[in-house]
């Protein structure tokens, strides 16, 4: 039976700039789906829904309006290179600029959108991405006539990414990095946070290491991202998907959507690692730095363990809450998670526990998941704590 241990960490606080690691699957996650402007979800509340987009042609190229609440609307003016090359990812997603607006209810615009990362994007075009179908119902839905927009990360500019094909032949799919494209090898500082409060805690260690494609954005720096975006430049859209049913995992699994419900558990900024589940429904070999050679980043001040199993719908077994504050206690657990034990590792009432997931129970369901996380005991007072238990990493 696996009980999950805390073990305090002490770290030093300090304010600089975050980099995650592509390389060994560390990534900061979110709760926002879209990202800033275009849906304000927020940790333990059903999100609003994500505004989706009538679309004629694929990549979309225009202003397109929706209502996104009661008298008003949404107006994004996208461009979005026609000249893809063909992949398998060109038919669901693109990499497009374009700015946003907010409409009132009396026809008039706003005086300011703030959306993505600029405080204004009603007059500065924004990168986003287009996803060809509607986040609707709390699930991915195809729709050649519709269109998502979400907040997409930016590149520096020696990095040359124009368009998704770009950045697929610029870096693996979890950001590994491609010597043989000519870009530089980058080295620096590496800095990693946790979502305490609303701007996040910066926790300083410095390490370092070859800066990744994904590294030299701000895909894990920004709180304003949302997780469509992080899940599919993290790598998880995989050809031949045609369900997205891995990437619909990943966006489960980062907004810590334990019940399958829409509702986040975690914070913006809370650093995670993910994987694919190992015998599970799809298995790569799993991404690990040859830098690190390890599960455990020495860059990352405390040590992770498992947390959960996921599929598309929800989490399938966990062993700790990615927040003490925050316990998946809207699942039904008798049906959900039938065994269910205390901080001993006792077994109680499913209405009185605290989800713990056996190595028997994470052994017998990790064939029916596609991916598995690791955290560390996150607090929304105090930093992040060190965890043991007894699943194997990766």
């Amino acid at each position: 039976m696996t009980t999950t241990r805390i073990v305090t960490c002490l770290v030093f606080f300090a304010s600089f700039t975050a980099y995650a690691v592509g390389g060994d699957n560390t990534h900061t996650q979110g709760v926002s789906f879209a990202g800033r402007g275009f849906d304000d979800s927020k940790p333990e509340h059903i999100p609003p829904p994500v505004p989706a987009f009538r679309i004629k042609v694929w990549p979309p190229s225009g202003p397109y309006e929706t209502d996104v609440t009661v008298g008003e609307k949404l107006l994004v003016t996208a461009t979005c290179p026609a000249s893809l090359h063909a992949t398998p990812y060109d038919s669901r997603f693109a990499l497009c600029s374009g700015t946003v607006r907010l409409i009132k209810a009396n026809g008039e615009s706003s005086a300011q959108t703030p959306a993505c990362d600029s405080p204004d994007a009603s007059k500065k075009s924004v990168p986003l991405l287009a996803i060809r179908g509607s986040w609707s119902n709390n699930q991915l839905r195809m729709d050649d006539e519709q269109v998502t927009f979400a907040c997409a990360p930016t590149f520096p500019a020696a990095a040359q990414i124009k368009t998704l094909s770009d950045f697929w032949q610029r870096g693996e799919q979890l950001g590994s990095y491609r010597r043989r494209h000519g870009l530089p090898e980058t080295h620096g500082r590496r800095e990693i946070f946790t979502g305490g409060g609303t701007q996040g805690t910066y926790i300083g260690t410095t390490v370092t290491a070859i800066m990744t494609v994904v590294d030299t954005s701000n895909i894990n720096t920004s709180l304003n991202l949302g997780v469509l975006a992080k899940c599919f430049f993290w790598g998880y859209a995989r050809p031949g998907d045609q369900q997205l049913s891995t990437y619909q995992a990943c966006v489960r699994a980062a907004r810590a959507d334990y019940c399958g419900s829409g509702k986040s558990m975690t914070q913006p900024g809370t650093t995670i690692q993910l994987y694919d589940a190992p015998d599970g429904l799809v298995n790569p070999p799993p991404r690990i730095s040859q830098a690190v050679g390890t599960c455990q980043p020495s860059y990352v001040p405390f040590h992770m363990c498992f947390e959960a199993l996921w599929n598309e719908r929800r989490a399938l077994c966990v062993s700790h809450a990615r927040y003490k504050q925050m316990p998946p206690e809207d699942c039904d657990k008798a049906a959900l998670f039938p065994n269910a034990f205390d901080d001993e590792g006792k077994p109680v009432k499913p209405e009185d526990a605290v989800i713990r997931c056996s190595s028997a129970d994470y052994n017998a369901i990790k064939k029916q998941a596609r991916l598995k996380n690791r955290s560390g005991i996150n607090n929304l007072v105090g930093v992040p704590q060190s965890c043991e238990n007894d699943i194997p990493c990766p």
